[in-house]
């Protein structure tokens, strides 16, 4: 879908991220498919509500916050587009550097889950979809 393919653009990417945070059920196989993209997000709309400074994102990534805005009903649902695993505590390594973005394996592992997700629960509405949780019973979240 265009409007998926738009979060790669850097001149289209922040209206492609805001008219996809508004939409419905409908966008979220487009989302999965785009999940894996790790082209760079080339917008600063994700990290409005923080103070934190981290590279930008794969677009992948971003791909699966929207569906997270999608189910939370809220443009950015979480302070950034930044999964860490709960044992991590904080988006910081050993050294008390901040992770300059989600670690390679969380992205494939989170990817997973949402896939698997998704397959559970399409056939419901968004309602009761809304009620589940893609990390739900993991290690990972998002900061």
């Amino acid at each position: 879908m265009e409007l998926v393919n738009d979060l790669s653009n850097e001149e289209r990417c922040d209206e492609a991220y805001k008219k996809i945070s508004k939409l419905g059920k409908e966008m979220i196989p487009f989302l999965l498919e785009n999940s894996t993209s790790e082209e760079e997000y080339k917008s600063s709309i994700y990290h409005l509500r923080s103070s934190l400074l981290i590279a930008k994102p794969q677009v992948g990534v971003v791909s699966l916050y929207l569906i997270e805005s999608i189910l939370e009903k809220r443009l950015r649902p979480y302070k950034l587009p930044l999964i860490i695993n709960e044992k991590d505590k904080f988006p910081y390594n050993n050294s008390g550097n901040l992770f300059p973005t989600t670690r390679k394996e969380y992205i494939k592992e989170e990817t997973e889950y949402y896939h698997k997700w998704w397959e559970k629960v399409k056939d419901l509405n968004l309602e009761e979809i809304r009620k589940t949780s893609p990390l739900e019973n993991t290690e990972l979240r998002w900061y």
